[in-house]
């Protein structure tokens, strides 16, 4: 699974797939069936971040051939440090670190990812009732920090009040140190003002 994000991604899909592919501009999640080199191809939109993108999905024995194609189109490749920056900077869970049996969508940022009106599902009542009461007790933030730190470490009020914990950290290619983390919404009964 290879991921291709970033303002020019339309131009490089079309060059790699012709023009046949017809999920360029389509919403989220739409995908298609391809051909590469004679194996299948599946490209759907989105790319998992808050960027335009797209996920290539090709067999292990494909997958390099295409990686190098889309080098030699120019496209700047990412590897694990670079894509934990922009899952960061994006504010995206991911699971073992914001996402687990602990932490419902709603805490996690992801009210995009369920539906409140759909009908019955295991924990529907629950996130409805979480909703309609404004019962959420904690939200995922992303932080900027003034130092490096590790994961787990707590997030404390100017006044020493321990507000949460810090779930992910990363540096970016310029020293910023960057994290995800989780803050309760409220602190001796008040609002937690998050300074953006």
């Amino acid at each position: 699974m290879l991921t291709l994000v970033g303002p020019e991604a339309e131009v490089v899909l079309r060059e790699v797939a012709g023009d046949s592919l017809t999920v360029l501009g389509q919403p989220y999640g739409t995908h298609q069936l391809v051909g590469f080199k004679g194996a299948p191809l599946v490209v759907a939109v989105g790319c998992g971040l808050h960027y335009p993108g797209y996920t290539l999905i090709v067999d292990e024995a494909q997958a390099g051939e295409l990686f190098g194609l889309l080098a030699s189109k120019g496209c700047v490749l990412m590897g694990e440090e670079e894509w934990e920056v922009a899952r960061l900077l994006s504010g995206r869970p991911a699971v073992g670190r914001e996402l687990g049996e602990e932490v419902n969508p709603l805490e996690a940022g992801l009210h995009h990812a369920v539906s409140l009106d759909k009908g019955c599902y295991i924990g529907q009542e629950t996130l409805s009732k979480l909703t309609n009461l404004n019962g959420v007790k904690q939200q995922l933030v992303s932080l900027t920090l003034s130092g490096p730190v590790e994961p787990g470490c707590d997030i404390e009020s100017d006044e020493g009040v321990r507000l949460g914990r810090v779930t992910s950290v990363a540096t970016t290619p310029d020293g910023q140190h960057v994290a995800l983390g989780f803050m309760k919404c409220k602190s001796k009964g008040q609002q937690v003002e998050v300074a953006v």
